[in-house]
C-alpha cells in the first residue's frame, strides 16, 4: 500500500483524530484575493484574507459532532465559501452535503443538493458567479450521476451531465474558463474524462485503464493547464500504484509520463511549466520540463500542492517545524517553512452563530494544543537545511502502452483525509 501506510494507520488508530483534537496536519491550500492563502487542514480550515492574521474555523459548523470525514472548501473572488462534506451522513444536517457562507460564521444548506453524496466542488476563479458540483451517489436507489452547475454564486444548483452508473470523481475550473472533469464505472470497468468551454456542454474521452483482472483503478483529474485548454493530467491506478497520464489534445489520447508505487495525492504547474507532485503524504517530486522528474527529498512532504501568487505553496504536516505550509518562489531552489500555528487565532463571530455556537466551545482544546513559537523537535527541517538546486537530469518514464480497461476504487482513508482528487 505505499508509503502511506503509516501515517494512515496512525490517523485509524487513533478515536479522535479528524478535527480539533486530531493531527495538526495541512491537505490543501486556497489562493484567496490579493495575497490571501487559507490551509485546509484536518482540524479545520485556517482563514486569512490578508494573508497574515490567520484564524481558525471548525469543521464541526457544518460536520456532526462525531464526525471522522474532513471537509473540503471552494472560494469565489466574491467572498463566498462552499463547504462540501464528503460523506453526506456526518454531515451537520441530515442529508445535506454543501453549505454556504459569506462571513464563515454562519452556514447556510445549499437545499437543491439534498440527499445527493458530492465528491468535489469548485468556483470559476474568472467568474464568481459560476461554481460545479460532482455526485458519486451509491446508496440511492436510482444509479444516475453527474455534473451539478451553479450560475448565482453557489446559492443554487442544477444538472448539466447525468451518467449511468457512473461516479464522479474531480472536477476544475482553469482560470481560462474551461472545465474538466473524471467518472469511473466499476461494473464496466470504464473511466472517462468530460471537457467543457463553459461548464454547461460537456464532451465525453474515455481514459485508457490498464487491463489488470480483479484490480479496481481510480481514474481522477490531477490538475489542467491555466494557459492551454487542451492540457491536462489524470491519476490512473489502484491504490498504492499510480500512473500519471498527460493529454495534450483535450482528451482525444493520453501519454504516460511518471508512474510510482505510491498515490499522486495533488499536482500543480508552475509559471515556467515545471510539475511538482505529492505522493503518498510523504513524497515531494518536481519536474521542471513537466516529464523528469526528481524527488525533493530534503523538502517537507506534503498531502497538498497549489500553484499561485508566483510561488508553489505545500500543506505540511506541523508537527516538527510549527509551520503548516512552506513556499517556493523558484523552482525549487530553496523552500521556506511559512504559517507558522502559534499564530493561530479564534474566528471572532458572533453569539449563536453557527461557528460561535460550535467553533468556541473547542477552541480552548485546539489553543493547548498549538506549538509555540520557535518549537523544533531537533531533526532536520527545511527551515534548517533547505533545499538544493533541482538536477538538470530526472527521470521520463515510458511511454503508456495502456490498452485495455480496468475499473475505479474509492479508498476510505483518502476520503476521511478529505483527499478530492486523489487528493
Amino acid at each position: 500500500m505505499g508509503a502511506m501506510v503509516p501515517l494512515l494507520a496512525t490517523l485509524l488508530l487513533s478515536s479522535a483524530w479528524a478535527h480539533s483534537d486530531g493531527l495538526l496536519l495541512g491537505i490543501d491550500l486556497i489562493l484567496l484575493e490579493s495575497e490571501g492563502i487559507a490551509v485546509e487542514s484536518n482540524f479545520g480550515l485556517l482563514w486569512a484574507p490578508n494573508g497574515a492574521d490567520y484564524t481558525w474555523l471548525c469543521h464541526e459548523a457544518i460536520t456532526s459532532e462525531d464526525a471522522v470525514i474532513t471537509p473540503r472548501y471552494a472560494y469565489s473572488e466574491e467572498g463566498v465559501l462552499l463547504g462540501l462534506v464528503p460523506a453526506v451522513s456526518q454531515a451537520r444536517d441530515a442529508g445535506v452535503a454543501l453549505y454556504r457562507t459569506t462571513d464563515g460564521c454562519e452556514w447556510s444548506q445549499v437545499s437543491d443538493l439534498e440527499g445527493h453524496e458530492i465528491t468535489d466542488v469548485v468556483f470559476d476563479p474568472s467568474d464568481p458567479q459560476h461554481a460545479l458540483v460532482i455526485t458519486v451517489d451509491q446508496s440511492r436507489h436510482e444509479t444516475i450521476n453527474g455534473i451539478f452547475r451553479s450560475s448565482d454564486g453557489g446559492l443554487t444548483f442544477s444538472s448539466v451531465l447525468e451518467r449511468e452508473e457512473q461516479l464522479f470523481r474531480s472536477v476544475e475550473i482553469t482560470e481560462e474558463g474551461q472545465s474538466w472533469a473524471t467518472s469511473v464505472r466499476h461494473d464496466t470497468n470504464e473511466g472517462w474524462l468530460y471537457t467543457s468551454p463553459d461548464g454547461q456542454a460537456w464532451t465525453e474521452h474515455e481514459v485508457p485503464v490498464p487491463e489488470t483482472e480483479g484490480v479496481q483503478f481510480d481514474v481522477t483529474l490531477l490538475t489542467a493547464s491555466a494557459t492551454d485548454a487542451m492540457t491536462a493530467w489524470v491519476v490512473v491506478g489502484p491504490f498504492g500504484d499510480d500512473v500519471l497520464l498527460r493529454t495534450t489534445d483535450g482528451g482525444q489520447t493520453f501519454e504516460e509520463i511518471f508512474a510510482v508505487a505510491g498515490d499522486i495525492l495533488d499536482g500543480a504547474v508552475d509559471q515556467d511549466g515545471g510539475l511538482w507532485l505529492a505522493v503518498s503524504g510523504r513524497e515531494l517530486y518536481y519536474a521542471a520540463d513537466g516529464e523528469r522528474f526528481v524527488l525533493m527529498d530534503e523538502a517537507e512532504p506534503g498531502m497538498g500542492v497549489q500553484w499561485g501568487q508566483s510561488a508553489v505553496w505545500m500543506a505540511v504536516d506541523a508537527s516538527r517545524t510549527g509551520h503548516i505550509a512552506q513556499r517556493s518562489a523558484d523552482r525549487g531552489s530553496s523552500i521556506d517553512p511559512v504559517i507558522h500555528l502559534s499564530g493561530l487565532s479564534l474566528h471572532d463571530c458572533p453569539a449563536e452563530t453557527d461557528a460561535a455556537l460550535y467553533c468556541d466551545p473547542l477552541w480552548e482544546e485546539l489553543e493547548s494544543r498549538l506549538p509555540p513559537v520557535g518549537v523544533d523537535t531537533g531533526e532536520p527541517s527545511v527551515e534548517d537545511t533547505g533545499v538544493s538546486s533541482v538536477p538538470d537530469q530526472g527521470v521520463k518514464l515510458r511511454t503508456c502502452g495502456c490498452g485495455g480497461k480496468g475499473s475505479a476504487a474509492l479508498v476510505l482513508p483518502l476520503a476521511l483525509l478529505g483527499v478530492r482528487r486523489r487528493r
